[in-house]
């Protein structure tokens, strides 16, 4: 009886080891898992990339329990977004409800975060939505958010980190 408690308890130590492997965690090698996605791209012109969520605490030190891992989740082309646009009443660019420019495409990230998307030459703003939630990633120095500029017949990579549960 004691023989077959050891072997159930190897038996579930053994499957959550394997449900838990090394690649789940991307934190500090992400160039690897954007070079891995880059070979996933079949548009002749748009934009692609890679979604990561990173966790844990970043701060250097011995009790560091730092994660990134690819996401599922939607990704939402508008028109080119400012934050003076979101400076009206009842919206607030740290608590996302609503883009208030033209929704132009979107998209979903498979397993890898790995996303792509046709679009016409232009400039657009790139929003993620994650666990119900809107995120924003990177601006510029004249307000612009999330922006990036599609040109005829070329590619753009925007890889994108939901970062609001890291340390």
């Amino acid at each position: 009886m004691r023989n077959l408690g050891i072997i159930v308890l190897s038996i579930i130590l053994l499957a959550s080891l394997g449900s838990c492997t090394k690649e789940e965690n991307w934190a500090f090698k992400t160039d690897q898992l954007y070079q891995k996605n880059k070979k996933s791209v079949t548009i002749k012109q748009g934009v692609w990339g890679t979604v990561t969520e990173r966790t844990g605490d970043w701060m250097p030190d011995i009790y560091q329990t730092a994660k990134q891992a690819p996401i599922k989740c939607t990704i939402r082309f508008y028109e080119p977004v400012t934050f003076d646009d979101f400076q009206r009443e009842g919206i607030s660019i740290y608590n996302i409800t609503d883009v208030p420019t033209k929704l132009i495409a979107e998209t979903t990230s498979n397993k890898n975060g790995f996303f792509q998307m046709k679009l016409e030459p232009g400039e657009y703003s790139i929003f993620v939505v994650y666990k119900g939630e809107i995120y924003a990633c990177g601006f510029d120095g004249v307000g612009n958010i999330g922006k990036f500029s599609i040109s005829e017949k070329n590619k753009t990579e925007y890889n994108f980190v939901v970062n609001n549960a890291a340390d």
